[in-house]
């Protein structure tokens, strides 16, 4: 394991800690899981983390890092608490670190290391609901995306 894996280890073992004292479920996902299975920790070249929880679980937690965090060493951030942030999923994000990415000129002050935490949404039955569900989705992150990409080429 390598310094930047543990330190998202640490940032982790903190989530962890706000989501048992909220009664939070939580579990790893993506690259996180497949790491932990195949590698029994990280995938060697991983620099990141992935959470997922479910939406109400997701909210809880929103609510408890607004209450809970020292927002001047953490803070966690998504496009539904600000409009600007670049990404539909959430971050919980150490802001006394840095991480240089594509997304540091943008996210300018939250560019220190962060989990990624992902919201389970329950997707209507029925099939033509579910269907417009998936497609104003994409398009609500399409629309997320394309204005970050745009902003990324206006500041370069």
């Amino acid at each position: 394991m390598n310094a930047n894996q543990e330190h998202l280890l640490k940032l982790v073992l903190e989530i962890d800690d706000i989501c048992r004292r909220n009664e939070i479920t939580y579990f790893i996902d993506y690259g996180s899981m497949l790491g932990a299975v195949r590698h029994e920790g990280f995938i060697p070249w991983d620099q990141d983390i992935d959470i997922s929880m479910t939406e109400e679980n997701y909210d809880k937690f929103k609510e408890a890092c607004i209450r809970e965090l020292d927002q001047t060493r953490r803070t966690f951030c998504d496009n539904r608490m600000n409009r600007e942030f670049p990404t539909v999923y959430g971050h919980y994000i150490d802001l006394e670190t840095c991480r240089m990415s594509g997304h540091t000129t943008y996210w300018d002050n939250l560019c220190g290391q962060s989990i990624d935490i992902f919201s389970l949404i329950e997707l209507p039955p029925d099939p033509e609901e579910k269907e417009d569900f998936i497609n104003r989705f994409y398009a609500y992150d399409e629309f997320c995306n394309e204005s970050f990409r745009h902003f990324k080429r206006k500041i370069q």
